[in-house]
C-alpha cells in the first residue's frame, strides 16, 4: 500500500523513523519533507494517490500543529481518503480534529517508548492492509 505521513514538526523525528520502517515492511511511503520542491502544487497530488491507493497516517500531537498539517486533513477527507489518527503526545487533542475525526477509529500510541510507537503503528497498517487485500 502507499502511506502519506501527515505530522506536525514537534513530530519530525517520529515521522522519519516511521517512513523507514514502513518502507522496510513494503510499503511505498511520502513525508512532506520530501516534497520541498514545489509543495504546494505537489501535496495534494500524494494525497490523491494516497486516497487511491492506500493510507494518509495523521500523527498527532496535542494541540500542535500547522495550517499545511489541516489542510492536508480537510483535503485528504474531501477525497475520501482512508485516514488513520495517531495520537503520539499531548493530553488535549484539538476540538476542530475530534470534530472531524470522532467517527474514525484512533491509535493511541501516547504513553509509549518511540520504538514501542513505531512498531505499534506498524503493526496496525500491516493488519489492515492485509485485510484489504483479502479476496
Amino acid at each position: 500500500g502507499y502511506v502519506y505521513i501527515s505530522y506536525p514538526r514537534s513530530q519530525s523525528p517520529l515521522a522519519q523513523v516511521l517512513y523507514y520502517k514502513l518502507q522496510k515492511e513494503g510499503f511505498t511511503t511520502c513525508l512532506n519533507y520530501s516534497l520541498l520542491i514545489n509543495f504546494q502544487e505537489q501535496i495534494f497530488k500524494v494525497i490523491d494517490k494516497a486516497a487511491e491507493e492506500g493510507y494518509v497516517l495523521y500523527l498527532v500531537d496535542g494541540n500542535r500543529y500547522g495550517e499545511w498539517q489541516r489542510r492536508e486533513l480537510h483535503y485528504a477527507l474531501q477525497k475520501s481518503a482512508l485516514v488513520i489518527p495517531v495520537i503520539v503526545a499531548g493530553e488535549i487533542l484539538p476540538d476542530e480534529f475530534v470534530f472531524e475525526l470522532g467517527h474514525i477509529q484512533w491509535l493511541d500510541v501516547r504513553n509509549l517508548p518511540e520504538d514501542e510507537q513505531i512498531h505499534k503503528i506498524t503493526q496496525a497498517l500491516i493488519k489492515h492492509n492485509l485485510s484489504l487485500n483479502k479476496d
